[in-house]
């Protein structure tokens, strides 16, 4: 157990008590240090023609992702037994490989070009960007496994009666002057405690500066669910009459593979217009504290992805949820998991990850633990 002690504008003494930091809480620190690594490095790296290049110098990266680690740690309020010293060398030397990293591999067909070289640049970039996100990931997994403590519970000690006059003589001491004894009654137990190694904080204020990498990295997530809510609020404006899921949205299923098959014997193109009559969205279940598709939503994904294949302009955002039973924190990743299932699953089928959104909201928005609330909503998104 540790503790640190702090003066406050009462004059009191408070002391926090820590306790090393459980498996769990080790996961969420190393989650929500990569969630804001990841969107860092997608705001860091520029993909142009067929190279790839950093916004920044690799070294001023290299500094920011360490700094990234250390202010998520003092944000969330936990404590390292050992200080965070940035990442290894070899982090440095992927962010200066991939700066200016070329696009052409020597490997490839010289027949491929147009889409199939687009595709193929855009899987190279993914590759390289999700090896560096894997080896952050892993040393950020070093440094929390063992090392972070927890607050678990903090007391409070009034000052001696003659804290005023004693806080004056701090005020007014000048150099050289000879410290007199301060004495303050603990109790047993407290006694015990400052036998271990402190911390003594005093009251201080920083002024902030443009250059605080937790504001920005903060400002940034921000941003990020301010544009999901856009979306969705557009979703809400343009939609006109409910439809029914079980007719319209067969419907438009079976025109749709009577299209298909006339464009499979050339009898004519298809056109995108008869998704005007869509509907704004339906939903893919789970069972219980599962992410697993079942049969059911597989064949719903499928027909998704055929619809979405003949209309390259359309994209979706899936909103991830779950019903009440279990923790709050468990229903928070379930729901994150299920959304990740159906995305996978239809980047797996042939979409491209650009079109499809995702997004979570565990059980803020359940109002029970029905089969309903476990769920993926899928909504499709103005072209």
């Amino acid at each position: 157990m540790r503790y640190v002690l702090k003066s406050t504008e009462r004059h009191t003494v408070v002391i926090n008590y820590y306790e090393p930091a459980g498996n769990d809480d080790q996961s969420r620190m190393q989650d929500l240090i990569s969630d804001a690594i990841n969107f860092y490095i997608d705001r860091a790296v520029l993909v142009s023609g067929d190279k790839i290049s950093l916004i920044k110098s690799s070294d001023l990266m290299h500094r920011e992702l360490g700094q990234i680690v250390r202010d998520a740690v003092q944000y969330y309020n936990y404590k390292e037994i050992a200080d965070f010293k940035g990442f290894s060398s070899d982090i440095k030397k992927k962010l200066q490989a991939i700066d200016g990293m070329s696009l052409n591999s020597p490997d490839w067909s010289q027949e491929l070009k147009g889409n199939k070289l687009a595709d193929a640049r855009f899987f190279l970039v993914q590759n390289t960007l999700n090896d560096l996100r894997a080896d952050l990931k892993d040393e950020i997994g070093l440094f929390t496994d063992s090392n972070l403590m927890v607050q678990i519970g903090s007391s409070e000690t009034e000052l001696a009666k003659d804290q005023d006059r004693l806080l004056n003589e701090v005020r007014n001491m000048k150099k050289d002057d000879e410290l007199a004894p301060l004495e303050i009654e603990f109790s047993n137990a407290t006694l015990n405690l400052l036998a271990s190694e402190d911390e003594f904080v005093l009251p201080t204020y920083t002024q902030k500066t443009p250059d605080d990498f937790a504001d920005k990295i903060l400002a940034m997530l921000k941003e990020n669910s301010a544009k999901i809510d856009a979306i969705r609020n557009e979703v809400e404006e343009i939609k006109r009459q409910p439809v029914s899921y079980d007719s319209a949205f067969q419907s438009q299923i079976d025109e749709l593979k009577g299209m298909l098959n006339e464009l499979i014997n050339g009898n004519r193109p298809v056109s995108p217009a008869y998704v005007s009559n869509l509907p704004d969205g339906f939903d893919v279940r789970f069972n219980t504290g599962s992410t697993t598709l079942s049969l059911d939503a597989k064949m719903q994904l499928n027909e998704l992805v055929e619809i979405m294949a003949v209309n390259p302009q359309m994209r979706i955002i899936l909103t991830g949820f779950a019903d009440t039973s279990g923790s709050r924190d468990l229903n928070l990743k379930l729901s994150k998991d299920r959304a990740n299932a159906v995305r996978k699953y239809l980047i797996s089928s042939g979409l491209e990850q650009f079109r499809i959104l995702t997004n979570y909201f565990g059980e803020e928005r359940a109002s029970g633990a029905n089969a309903t609330e476990r769920r993926v909503e899928v909504e499709f998104l103005p072209s």
